[in-house]
C-alpha cells in the first residue's frame, strides 16, 4: 500500500454537482499541509460561448481524465485504533467548483468516503457500501472552489478490499453554483420565464415529476414517468442528445425539487435533494428520446411523482413544458395552440418525429431545457424537448420528440418505450400518474397565496427582527401548536439575509413546548456554514423521522450574534387581515419572548420556517370540547411528554397517580387550558390516572405512559 503524499495539479476544466444520498459521519481531523503550486489555465472562451448559445444542453464544465486511487496517489494515515485514513488533494486553478466521477467505486464493511473543500464549508458524504452500484461507478456533486479533498476512512484489515478509482475530474468554468444563485433572480434564464410556482394551472404533481440533472459537464431536464404496473419503477424520460448510453447514464446526478419555494423573486430552491447514477434502458438518437432507470426509488422525503403519459397522435388544446432553462429553478412555458406533428430538419432526425410549438405565449426554452417534458392540460407527458429556436426575444419554433413515435416503431426493447412503460401490454393510449408514497410526507408552509414573505426591521434598533441586529437577539423559533402528534422528516430554513462571504454558522433546532415557549432540545443540526446556506432555502434532513407529541418549535440559533446584517429569516405577512395568534419567538438575553411582546405595536409574528412531516394528527382545540372535558392526545403518551387540552375553567393543578393510587407528581397550573408537559424523569411504563382540578371540580383521565 502506497504511503506518500501526491499533489495533483489539474490544468483543464471540471463539473459541479452537490450531495447524493449520504449516510452520516464526518471527515477526520487530519488537515493536509501540502502546499499546492498553482498552474495556468487553458483558454475557455470557446467553452463559455458554447454555454451561452442555443437551447440544447447547458455546458458548464470540461473533464480531465485521470487514474488516481489509494494504490497510486495520496497519503495514508494510521489512526492507531485500527482505522486508516487516505486523503488526496485535487486542485485545478481558477475552477469555480470541482466534482469527480469514480470510474471504480465499491466499498466494503464500514468504510466511508468524504469529499470536501479545504475550509470544510461543503462536505459531501459519507458515501458507503450503500452507494455501491451494479455498474461499479459513482458520480458526485460539485464542491465550491478550485481545490477539493477526497478522503477514505476504512478499517486496516479491509483497506486493500476498497475499490476506489477517480477516473474524471470536472473543472467548472462557468461557476454553476453562483451562476444559478444570483441575488437578483437565482439564475441566468431570460426574464420572460415564469416560475412554475407562480402558475396555478400547473398541478403540484407535475412539478414534483420534473428533475434537473448533470451529466459529464452538461445540464439537462427530464421527467419521472409511470408504467402500467403502477409499481414505482423509477423510469426517467429525457433526450438522447443528453444521455444516449450506459456510460453517460451511470454519471447522471439528479436534482429533485429545485423550485422557488414561493412566487417571489427573492429565494432559490434547495439543491440538496439529489441522487446519482442510472441504468440505460432504451433510446434512439435520430428520434431523440432516452429512457433510464434511477438506481433506486427516490426517498419519500423527495416527494417524487411519476407522471402519466399520452400516446395519442392528435391534440386539440394548448400544452405546456416544465423545465430548468439555464439550470434555473423550474419554469413553465405555455404554447399558444395545440402542438403540430412535424419534422425537425436538424441532426438527422426522422420524418414526422416531433411536435412543433409554433409560439410560446408565456415563457420560452433555453440551454438546460433539453429533455424536458411537454404536457397536456390533463398533466400527461407527450414529448421531450430536442431543440429549436425559442428565446425570450423570439418565443417561437421549438421541437419536442413525440413519445407516440418512440413507442414501438422499433421492435428491439432498447429502442422503444412500450416495452418499459406498458409492461402489461395493455395497448392503452393514456395512463394517469402515480404517487408511490401516496402523499404520506407533506411540506407544511406558511408562505402561500394569502401570505407574502417580508423582511422586517425595527424602528428603535439597527438590523432586522429575525436575525443579527444591535439588540443581540440570538435565537428565532417558529411555534407549531397545530398537531397533537406528527413525524418530522426535514426542516426548511429560508434566509432573507445570508452573508456567505463570512465564516459564520447557525444551529438548527427543534424544541418541545413547555408553557408555550421553547424548552428542551429534541433535535439539533450544529454549525451549518453560511457559505453552505447562501441565499436559498436550506434543507436539513433528519436521518430518522422524529416523533413529536404535542406542541413544538423549530428555529435557528446564531453562533456569533452581530449587529451587522449577517443572517436573517423571512417574516410572513398576511395579505388580508392579521394573524390570530403569535407564532414567532425570539430569544433575548437567554429568555424566549413572543414577537408580539417585543414589538411595540403588539403585532403577532410568523417566521418563514417550513418542515416535512407525516402521520399528522391535528390537535384538539379547546373550543371543540364538550362541557368539562379533558383530551390527552396521543394516548399512550410516549417520549416523555404529556399533551392535554381542556375546557375546565381556572385549572389549578394536574395530579398524576399510579394505578395503585400513589401520587406521582403534581403540575401546578395557572388556568392553562392546553400545554405540553414533561413527565417525571423516573416514571416507569404503565397505567396512570391524571386528575385535572379547579377549585370546584375534578376530572380524572386514564393514561398509558410509555417513557
Amino acid at each position: 500500500m502506497l504511503k506518500r503524499i501526491v499533489t495533483i495539479l489539474l490544468i483543464l476544466c471540471s463539473v459541479t454537482i452537490y450531495a447524493q444520498i449520504s449516510h452520516g459521519g464526518r471527515p477526520s481531523d487530519i488537515f493536509s499541509t501540502e502546499s499546492l503550486q498553482l498552474v495556468g489555465e487553458p483558454s475557455i472562451i470557446a467553452l463559455k460561448e458554447e454555454a451561452s448559445t442555443g437551447n440544447g444542453p447547458l455546458r458548464y464544465a470540461y473533464p480531465i481524465y485521470v487514474d488516481y486511487s489509494p494504490v497510486n496517489s495520496g497519503i495514508w494515515y494510521d489512526q492507531g485504533d485500527g482505522t486508516l485514513v487516505w486523503q488526496l488533494v485535487l486542485k485545478s486553478q481558477t475552477a469555480k467548483s470541482l466534482s469527480i466521477n469514480f470510474s471504480e467505486f465499491k466499498l466494503t464493511g464500514d468504510s466511508k468516503v468524504f469529499i470536501y473543500n479545504n475550509d470544510r464549508s461543503v462536505i459531501l458524504g459519507s458515501f458507503t457500501e450503500a452507494n455501491n452500484k451494479e455498474f461499479g461507478k459513482l458520480a458526485t456533486s460539485p464542491v465550491l472552489g478550485d481545490e477539493i479533498v477526497v478522503e477514505l476512512q476504512t478499517a486496516q484489515n479491509i483497506a486493500d478490499e476498497q475499490q476506489l478509482v477517480i477516473g474524471e475530474v470536472y473543472h467548472d468554468f462557468l461557476g454553476i453554483n453562483d451562476y444559478l444563485k444570483r441575488n437578483m433572480d437565482f439564475g441566468m434564464s431570460g426574464d420572460c420565464n415564469v416560475d412554475v410556482g407562480c402558475d396555478s394551472r400547473v398541478p403540484d404533481e407535475v412539478r414534483r415529476s420534473v428533475v434537473k440533472y448533470l451529466v459529464n459537464g452538461y445540464l439537462c431536464s427530464g421527467t419521472l414517468v409511470n408504467n402500467t404496473n403502477n409499481d414505482g419503477t423509477p423510469y426517467f424520460l429525457t433526450a438522447a442528445h443528453c444521455v444516449s448510453n450506459q456510460s453517460e447514464a451511470g454519471n447522471m446526478v439528479f436534482y429533485f425539487n429545485f423550485d422557488s419555494p414561493s412566487c417571489i423573486d427573492s429565494i432559490a430552491g434547495t439543491d440538496q435533494q439529489q441522487m446519482s447514477g442510472a441504468q440505460f434502458k432504451s433510446g434512439v438518437e435520430n428520434m431523440d428520446f432516452s429512457l433510464v432507470e434511477l438506481e433506486a426509488i427516490p426517498p419519500a422525503s423527495y416527494r417524487p411523482y411519476w407522471i402519466g403519459w399520452d400516446i395519442n397522435t392528435v391534440f386539440s388544446d394548448a400544452v405546456y413544458s416544465v423545465h430548468h432553462p439555464e439550470g434555473d429553478v423550474k419554469k413553465v412555458s405555455w404554447s399558444g395552440a395545440a402542438p403540430e406533428a412535424t419534422t425537425f430538419n436538424a441532426y438527422g432526425f426522422i420524418q414526422d418525429g416531433h411536435w412543433l410549438i409554433e409560439d410560446w405565449v408565456s415563457g420560452t426554452t433555453e440551454g438546460g431545457s433539453s429533455g424536458s417534458g411537454l404536457f397536456t392540460q390533463d398533466g400527461r407527458i407527450i414529448g421531450t424537448l430536442s431543440g429549436g429556436y425559442g428565446s425570450c426575444s423570439y418565443p417561437h419554433e421549438d421541437y419536442y420528440a413525440r413519445i407516440n413515435k418512440a413507442w414501438e416503431m422499433h421492435s428491439d426493447s432498447t429502442e422503444q418505450l412500450a416495452y418499459w412503460l406498458d409492461p402489461l401490454q395493455s395497448k392503452t393510449s393514456t395512463i394517469d400518474g402515480f404517487d408511490f408514497y401516496k402523499g404520506a410526507i407533506k411540506r407544511k408552509s406558511f408562505a402561500d397565496d394569502e401570505m407574502t414573505p417580508v423582511l422586517l426591521y425595527g424602528d428603535s434598533f439597527s438590523g432586522p427582527w429575525s436575525g443579527t441586529n444591535s439588540e443581540g437577539y440570538d435565537g428565532f423559533a417558529q411555534y407549531f401548536y397545530d398537531y397533537s402528534s406528527v413525524k418530522i422528516h426535514g426542516i426548511y430554513i429560508i434566509p432573507a439575509i445570508c452573508d456567505y462571504s463570512l465564516t459564520s454558522s447557525i444551529n438548527v433546532k427543534i424544541w418541545n413546548s413547555i408553557g408555550g415557549a421553547p424548552a428542551n432540545v429534541v433535535f439539533e443540526a450544529s454549525d451549518l456554514s453560511l457559505a453552505e446556506i447562501k441565499r436559498r432555502e436550506y434543507f436539513v434532513e433528519l436521518n430518522n423521522a422524529l416523533q413529536i407529541n404535542g406542541e413544538f418549535f423549530i428555529g435557528v440559533e446564531l453562533t456569533n450574534p452581530a449587529s451587522a446584517d449577517t443572517f436573517a429569516l423571512y417574516n410572513v405577512h398576511k395579505n388580508i387581515g392579521s394573524f390570530v395568534r403569535n407564532r414567532a419567538y425570539i430569544r433575548d438575553n437567554g429568555s424566549w419572548k413572543g414577537f408580539d411582546q417585543l414589538n411595540p405595536t403588539g403585532e403577532n409574528g410568523v417566521f418563514w420556517i417550513d418542515f416535512l412531516g407525516s402521520d399528522f394528527e391535528l390537535a384538539t382545540t379547546v373550543d371543540s370540547l364538550e362541557e368539562k372535558q379533558v383530551v390527552i392526545k396521543p394516548n399512550p403518551c410516549v417520549n416523555g411528554y404529556l399533551n392535554y387540552a381542556t375546557n375546565l375553567e381556572h385549572l389549578s393543578s394536574i395530579e398524576l397517580y399510579s394505578s395503585n393510587g400513589s401520587l406521582v407528581y403534581i403540575y401546578n397550573r395557572n388556568g392553562e387550558k392546553s400545554d405540553n408537559l414533561v413527565l417525571p424523569s423516573n416514571i416507569t411504563q404503565g397505567l396512570y390516572i391524571a386528575v385535572f382540578k379547579n377549585p370546584v371540580s375534578t376530572i380524572p383521565q386514564k393514561i398509558l405512559i410509555i417513557p
